[in-house]
Parts: C-alpha cells; structure tokens; sequence
C-alpha cells in the first residue's frame, strides 16, 4: 500500500474521517476529547430526524462507534493504516430514536497487533442508550518508526 499518511490529531480527525468513511461525510460531529486514553464526541443528527424512529439509527451508531475507536488508535499509532474491524457487537438499550448522543471510548492493547475498543453511547443529558465493543487487527505502515 502506497500512499502520503498525515499524523492524525484533534485538528484533522473529523476532516480525515469525511475524507475517508463515505457514511461519515454528512456527520456533525464535535470532538470533546482526543488522547491516547480515549475519544469523545459528540454527534447531532438533522434535526428533522430527532425523535423519529429510523431503521438506519443503529448503522450510524455503528459507525460513530467504529470512527472513535478507530480514533483511538491512530492517536496511539499515527501510521496504523488498513487496520482491520475484526468483529463489532452492539447492545442497544434505548435506542429507539435518533437523538444528540455522545460517544466515548476506551482501548485495550494486546502487544501491538491487536486492539479491544468499548465505546459507550449516550444521551447529552447522561442516559446510556447503547454500549459497543469492537477489536481490531492493528496494521503499521513501514513509516511508524520515524514519526
């Protein structure tokens, strides 16, 4: 894979996900917190859309879960290209409607190779709607000693 790669930071990170995540290039998202520990942002939805029931409110969850965590990792390893979703499983408690919600992740390593992200979604006034779990295979560009 070739290619120019950009260190990822608070600055750049929602442009690089609209440039990246086709679903994502619509998204208003605000970034509350983007460290090594974890990410948080939150995400406001059309605002014909809150309080209506759509069978696409989970997808887009998903997906805010995936870039948060995904996130995560370029914060740790600002070179990791093509690192593979392994597997993503969601509880949805009450997600019914399309609402604000915040998302905040945190992320386990194992070794460099391997990461297990848990994302909480909530309402912005605190109600958890739905929690997420994503592990990912970590792939490091050959440039990730040098930055």
């Amino acid at each position: 894979m070739t290619g120019n790669y950009q260190k990822i930071n608070k600055n750049n990170f929602i442009d690089f996900c609209k440039n990246t995540i086709p679903l994502v290039k619509d998204f208003n998202v605000k970034i509350n917190r983007f460290e090594n520990s974890g990410l948080e942002v939150d995400f406001f939805p059309d605002e014909k859309r809150v309080g209506m029931i759509d069978r696409l409110w989970s997808h887009n969850l998903f997906t805010l879960a995936d870039m948060v965590s995904y996130g995560c990792i370029l914060c740790r390893y600002p070179t990791a290209i093509a690192s593979v979703t392994i597997n993503f499983n969601g509880n949805f408690f009450d997600a019914e409607r399309v609402c604000n919600v915040r998302l905040s992740n945190t992320l386990e390593e194992y070794e460099k190779n391997y990461a297990h992200s848990t994302v909480d979604v909530k309402t912005l006034s605190n109600r958890i709607i739905a929690k997420l779990t994503c592990n990912y295979q970590i792939v490091l560009s050959e440039k990730s000693g040098s930055e």
